[in-house]
């Protein structure tokens, strides 16, 4: 069974390898572009370094996100223990219902109550 905890870590750190990179691919069109817009570049290589420098921001982008979806479903902290699922897209009903979205079986555990002391118990205050 999973805590509350665990799956907030882990969403965590799902988001944080989704935003690097993002972030990465972002960095690689801008460079791209700035160096494709050079003053001192011919218009026809400029248009070549655009193109040939955008290659990489795609693969990047297009091959890294999917790398992240089998990264994390490697984390049991956010899949399903029973059908191995994410839990992360849906992670606000898992955390709201304690159960799997998608084969309704619960996976995480109750929270703990805290013990919050009684007035008959509390010593008598002048």
């Amino acid at each position: 069974m999973l805590t509350v905890e665990g799956l907030n870590a882990g969403a965590a750190a799902y988001l944080r390898r989704a935003l690097l990179v993002a972030g990465a691919g972002l960095l690689a069109m801008v460079l791209g572009m700035v160096v494709a817009m050079a003053r001192d570049v011919p218009d026809d290589n400029a248009m070549m370094i655009l193109v040939f420098t955008q290659i990489p921001t795609l693969v990047l982008v297009f091959g890294g996100l999917p790398l992240i979806e089998v990264v994390a479903m490697r984390d049991t902290r956010v899949c399903c223990p029973y059908c191995r699922r994410s839990l992360i897209t849906n992670r606000h009903l898992v955390i709201a219902t304690r159960n799997c979205p998608y084969c309704g079986r619960r996976v995480l555990i109750e929270p703990e109550e805290p013990v919050v002391p009684s007035v008959s118990n509390a010593p008598p205050t002048d």
